[in-house]
């Protein structure tokens, strides 16, 4: 399948990217729910674990988030699906390179208490209520977390969430995407790059607009879907992925497949 050269990612509107998603059920008795989680090394995938990083080259944390792995881990229906992925890329001179796959509950609270910390620092508030809201921009609050219940699984921690961007084959390098990974401003947003060629702020041969097109592209294809609020976060089998197909198609799935699952025993835990 070739890339279409009238592709477009959609625009959408704020509510789209703030719906909540914990309230969709979970179908434990789906023989999907057994996938097991796989190395994406074993399956060929680019990847390096953002939150592991210990050069600190990992704005804003510059150092290992506490609970982060090394190894990057999938379900393993989802793993396969990005080598797919890959074949679509792969004339485009491009491939998935992986940044955050499945998320051990302890790195989510790592990544919340950092936020939670840089809220006192930015607010000067003491205030819970005023931290909480700041942090949430930027993580998901996992301190009423039970593995048995689904209302309190944070989409990484089921295995079936992934963090991804764009590597040239040729050398390696990230492609640029207009926006780093974790900036979370307008710029991040999905649709930014189609708002700004709406305006005439950029045009149709814009390199980030067409690797954003080109990544939405071969994600979709193969149903995985984004989360627009972020051009890199995109899910299948979740309950983000059963909640976007709600917003978006006329008979979608009505239950996830994939819920909370253990960590592996071999994480390489930072």
């Amino acid at each position: 399948m070739t890339f279409p050269p009238d592709y477009r990612i959609p625009i959408l509107g704020p509510e789209e990217y703030s719906r909540g998603y914990r309230v969709i059920p979970f179908d434990p008795s789906d023989p999907r729910a057994a996938d097991p989680l796989v190395q994406l090394d074993a399956v060929g995938i680019s990847n390096q674990s953002y939150h592991a990083r210990t050069d600190g080259d990992n704005p804003p944390y510059h150092r290992p988030v506490p609970g982060s792995q090394s190894t990057m881990w999938l379900r393993r229906t989802l793993a396969i699906k990005l080598t797919h992925v890959n074949r679509r890329l792969r004339p485009h001179g491009h491939e998935i390179h992986v940044l955050d796959g499945y998320r051990p509950i302890a790195c989510q609270r790592g990544l919340w208490d950092f936020y939670y910390e840089q809220a006192r620092r930015v607010t000067g508030s003491q205030d819970h209520r005023t931290l909480k809201a700041h942090a949430e921009q930027f993580a998901a609050d996992p301190s009423d977390f039970s593995k048995d219940a689904p209302e309190t699984w944070p989409s990484h921690t089921t295995g079936g969430a992934i963090d991804v961007t764009l590597r040239h084959l040729a050398t390696g390098l990230l492609a640029d995407m207009g926006s780093c990974y974790e900036e979370i401003t307008e710029t991040s947003h999905c649709d930014h790059f189609e708002r700004q060629l709406d305006a005439g702020a950029v045009t149709e041969r814009d390199h980030r607009l067409i690797n954003r097109r080109l990544m939405h592209w071969a994600m979709h294809a193969e149903g995985i879907y984004n989360h627009p609020f972020v051009f890199w976060h995109h899910d299948w089998g979740n309950q983000l992925y059963v909640r976007t197909c709600m917003d978006r198609f006329t008979d979608p799935p009505r239950a996830a497949w994939y819920g909370y699952i253990e960590p592996p025993l071999d994480q390489g835990t930072a």
